[in-house]
């Protein structure tokens, strides 16, 4: 689906995303659930698999930002650290996005498996918040819809962009 507008490979991607997880708990669990305290999983085996979604969430927030769909908010520079990891995320991904973009795609990443994980974990509780799918377009929704999401019109901003 990569010629679908990015909102739309967003919203196909998170219900990838969660339709693998329900059917395939244990298999998620090991990618994304809590370590085994001191195991190390051989990266070799995890690290492909463990960053294909964010690769694919940066991928759709590359498509937005080249569309003009992607809102980029005017935030202050990140502090040294977090310009560092901003800057890792840039190199180990190939990816060219400003600051502000990247920081608020940490926090779709962490949202979307938020949402997933209370699923998928029983978090929710045993009624699941009575329609777990409704809950769940919902989230992708307000995801999209944030400053940062992929389904605003695009602003200016003073945020540094990084050549990849």
């Amino acid at each position: 689906m990569p010629d679908a507008a990015p909102a739309e490979r967003f919203a196909a991607l998170g219900r990838a995303l969660r339709s693998w997880a329900r059917a395939e708990p244990a298999t998620y669990a090991l990618l994304y659930g809590a370590p085994v305290p001191g195991y190390q999983a051989p990266a070799e085996r995890t690290t492909g698999p463990g960053t294909r979604v964010v690769r694919l969430l940066l991928d759709v927030a590359a498509q937005a930002h080249a569309a003009g769909t992607l809102v980029v908010p005017d935030e202050p520079a990140p502090a040294p650290p977090l310009a560092a990891g901003l800057e890792g995320i840039r190199t180990q991904f190939g990816i060219a996005l400003p600051d502000a973009v990247l920081t608020r795609g940490v926090l779709v990443w962490a949202a979307l498996f938020g949402c997933v994980d209370f699923e998928v974990f029983g978090q929710y509780g045993p009624d699941g918040l009575g329609d777990p799918d409704a809950l769940f377009e919902r989230h992708l929704a307000v995801l999209a819809a944030e400053p940062g999401g992929v389904s605003q019109p695009a602003k200016r901003s003073r945020s540094r962009i990084t050549a990849a």
